[in-house]
């Protein structure tokens, strides 16, 4: 389901990566788009410039992860604390395009 061509990544609409060890993965420019990553590894991984809409983040660990530029829309039970162990506490978690 996942595949990774020249850097890209694409995954299936809807995959299941629940629980997956994608820690320090590349994922540059990866389409995750309604992924389930909750219970994922994501830590070190670098994300930038990554479409994560409404992926299911449920207790997803980003610790460290490389969000720049990473579409988060709709993204499902993201929370401010997996943002500031990702990004800091600078960037904060918008209630309007966050689903809970």
């Amino acid at each position: 389901m996942l595949a990774v061509l020249g850097g890209l990544a694409d995954v299936e609409r809807r995959a299941d990566l629940g629980g997956a060890d994608l820690s320090r993965a590349h994922l540059n420019d990866a389409n995750l788009n309604c992924t389930r990553l909750s219970g994922a590894n994501l830590s070190g991984a670098r994300l930038s410039r990554a479409i994560l809409n409404n992926a299911n983040l449920t207790v997803a660990n980003l610790t460290g992860a490389d969000l720049s530029g990473t579409s988060l829309y709709g993204a499902q039970y993201l929370t401010q604390e997996q943002l500031d162990k990702a990004c800091g506490t600078d960037v904060k978690v918008s209630t309007s395009s966050v689903h809970r």
